[in-house]
């Protein structure tokens, strides 16, 4: 009587983990969470446990690593893109004139 119970909670858990909910009953993050913070955690953003939650979870899960691979690539490729190019002199004095002026005003 016992097997079609694990069984059925085995198919459970596979399902969840399919659909992108599973829970952090194993210890992991659900990769609903890993990929809300994947933009923060490819900028160095987050710290300590949810930092090695997001990287842990991106390492296994066949199914968000992807997206952290084609950031990866999208972000080189418009570094790629621009490389070399910088911002009109005209342009770049006025961020910096607004950045001081938003500076003296906090």
């Amino acid at each position: 009587m016992e097997r079609p119970n694990l069984i059925e909670r085995l198919l459970n858990l596979l399902r969840r983990w399919r659909s992108g909910e599973a829970s952090a009953t194993n210890g992991m993050i659900t990769c609903r969470e890993a990929l809300e913070r994947l933009f923060e955690f490819m900028d160095g953003e987050l710290e300590g446990v949810e930092e090695k939650q997001v990287e842990e979870h991106l390492r296994i899960c066949e199914r968000c690593y992807p997206h952290l691979l084609f950031e990866q690539s999208f972000r080189a490729a418009v570094r790629r893109t621009f490389e070399g190019e910088r911002a009109p002199e005209t342009v770049r004095n006025r961020i910096l004139e607004l950045l001081r002026t938003g500076q003296s005003e906090a």
